[in-house]
């Protein structure tokens, strides 16, 4: 439980500094979706995407689908933190080294797989929420 609460807290931590560079990473690849009209690309370059980002939605834009990005973080960092913990226990009763890269490597590919297979509907989500801009509603309810 204390691999799962460690987990759920650092990808807290990590999700708040690095939200504005994920909404300027998700703003590129849809504009890019023209990268054949180079002319035609809203947001040329880092700068003039946050000054567009700035002038349209103000700072708030940096932080747009924040709610729905911290859940995901913390249910990923939890469920990975977690899972890692599962697998090296499980790993006890076969006669492979505590330390051996071996080991590692499939724990840490099971811990990964688990917290993505876990997660991936709220990464679609935060990627749809972080897309829309106030001229731009991706989704109509």
């Amino acid at each position: 439980m204390c691999c799962v609460v460690s987990g759920a807290l650092s990808g807290s931590i990590g999700r708040f500094f690095v939200q504005p560079l994920d909404v300027l990473k998700i703003r590129f690849q849809i504009d890019y979706k023209n990268k054949n009209m180079s002319h035609l690309l809203k947001y040329g370059s880092i700068p003039k995407a946050i000054g567009i980002i700035l002038q349209e939605e103000g700072f708030r834009g940096f932080w747009r689908g924040h709610c729905v990005s911290q859940f995901l973080s913390i249910m990923y960092s939890g469920v990975q933190f977690g899972a890692y913990s599962y697998f090296q226990n499980c790993l006890n009763n076969i006669q492979i080294e505590r330390h051996s890269k071996f080991r590692s490597i499939i724990c840490g590919f099971g811990a990964g797989l688990t917290a993505t297979l876990f997660t991936y509907p709220l990464d679609v989500c935060r990627t749809i929420v972080v897309a829309q801009t106030s001229n731009n509603v991706i989704i109509e309810l």
